[in-house]
């Protein structure tokens, strides 16, 4: 009986130990940093520090960031493998954002797109008018403050057949407009119109919004929309009908 004892107790010791020999140590968590820069600018196109603008990872907890330095470096530190939004934001201008970064791999992440990134604009936009002229339809507004040959004003349309036109409600977005005078006048003729979208005797709306150069837009995928952080959407909507 004592025989067997010690029998069965060798091998429980001898099984306890095999269990504990195949415990695995856990791989230890990849950490690689992730690093950019920028370009800033006044809502012109001149530039000015490029320190100062918050880069963050979009959802992160713990929070990750990292801040430009002068030259509009920046590094995010030890950051765990996966795809993120990187999110771009500082006192006076718009946030913008990259979608889809990409840090699987056993490396740094080096973003290789330097985005140029304006300050919001100042400038209000005010009388808006729609005027048919043969088969083009001319609108007009006036900027405070006035462009001149000194002062250049950015300012950005926004057309919908959708009376409820508004920043995040429209068909079709321009082009930042550079203008120099004042009242300022775009032209577009019914060709133009029906090769964005419009058919003639469409219903249209269409505000003249303030912007800057560098707008900070980027293309939302989960919104499916483009977004313009920098642009300002004024009071004032006008219509026309497609000639």
């Amino acid at each position: 009986m004592k025989i067997k004892t010690i029998l069965f107790s060798l091998a429980f010791i001898s099984l306890f130990s095999c269990k504990k020999e195949t415990i695995e140590t856990p791989a230890p968590t990849l950490l690689y940093d992730i690093s950019g820069s920028v370009n800033l600018y006044d809502d012109g196109v001149t530039m000015v520090s490029d320190s100062g603008m918050l880069v963050s990872i979009e959802g992160s907890n713990p929070f990750v960031s990292a801040t430009t330095d002068a030259n509009g470096d920046f590094r995010l530190e030890e950051v765990e493998k996966g795809t993120y939004t990187l999110s771009y934001s500082k006192t006076g201008y718009g946030t913008y954002k990259i979608f889809g970064v990409d840090h699987t791999t056993n490396d740094p992440t080096i973003i290789t797109m330097t985005p140029s990134l304006g300050q919001k604009s100042a400038t209000q936009v005010s009388m808006t008018q729609a005027n048919i002229i043969n088969d083009t339809v001319v609108i007009t507004a006036n900027t405070n403050p006035t462009g001149n040959i000194g002062t250049s004003v950015y300012t950005r349309l926004l057309f919908s057949k959708n009376s409820n036109l508004g920043a995040m409600n429209f068909e079709y977005s321009t082009p930042v407009y550079v203008s120099n005078n004042n009242p300022i006048s775009f032209r577009f003729s019914a060709a133009e119109l029906i090769s964005i979208g419009f058919q003639k005797g469409d219903k249209i709306y269409v505000n003249v919004s303030r912007e800057s150069f560098w707008g900070n837009d980027y293309f939302d995928p989960s919104m499916g929309h483009q977004i313009f952080p920098n642009l300002l959407y004024s009071a004032e909507i006008v219509d026309f009908i497609v000639p």
